[in-house]
């Protein structure tokens, strides 16, 4: 059995899916890092949850991650090698979640705070990480070596989804910005 020290990575490089060798300060392990902070964190709801449609739910998003993951971490000239791609029909899949989702949820009309239920706070939680793994993913774009604009409409997407599905859990409790007026800084008030 092989081990997971490879101790290539001792020297603060690593390598691509692909097979190039990159620092590991570089934005495509920055990228795959907060990816993988995604994937970690839907693991705490998933683990936390009894819900067993919401379980099979995240156990799809972080499988969708890792397609993602591996088109990211792949150079543009080799991304014909990978067996599943970003593409319309992946799109299409979770675009259709996502408004199934958003016909169950009365969207607010003003900010939430996070914290009402422990599994929408991860939710949350996820979702922010999503975002900046989107950010980070730009910058990819930015570099050239991710081409695939799916991947970032996916990324995007997915907070909102993330957010919905938050909200979704706590239903009636979730608290508003505007439940209770912030204190005065008025010593007199």
């Amino acid at each position: 059995m092989s081990s997971i020290s490879t101790k290539r990575g001792d020297s603060g490089k690593t390598y691509t899916y692909s097979g190039e060798q990159v620092s590991k300060s570089d934005s495509i392990p920055r990228a795959l890092g907060a990816l993988d902070e995604v994937v970690s964190v839907l693991g705490i709801v998933r683990s936390q949850s009894e819900d067993l449609v919401l379980k099979e739910l995240l156990l799809d998003i972080q499988r969708a991650c890792f397609v993602l993951g591996s088109e990211m971490a792949t150079h543009p000239d080799k991304c014909d090698r990978l067996q599943v791609r970003v593409d319309e029909s992946f799109m299409s899949l979770w675009e259709t979640r996502r408004d199934e989702l958003e016909a169950r949820v009365e969207m607010p009309k003003d900010f939430i705070l996070p914290g009402e239920d422990p599994l929408a706070a991860y939710l949350d939680l996820a979702r922010c990480v999503m975002r900046r793994c989107e950010r980070e993913a730009v910058q990819l774009v930015d570099e050239g070596h991710l081409q695939n604009p799916l991947v970032l409409a996916w990324l995007n997407r997915m907070s909102d989804f993330l957010w919905l599905l938050g909200r979704d859990i706590e239903g009636e409790n979730m608290k508003r910005v505007s439940d209770r007026p912030l204190p005065s800084s008025d010593a007199s008030a």
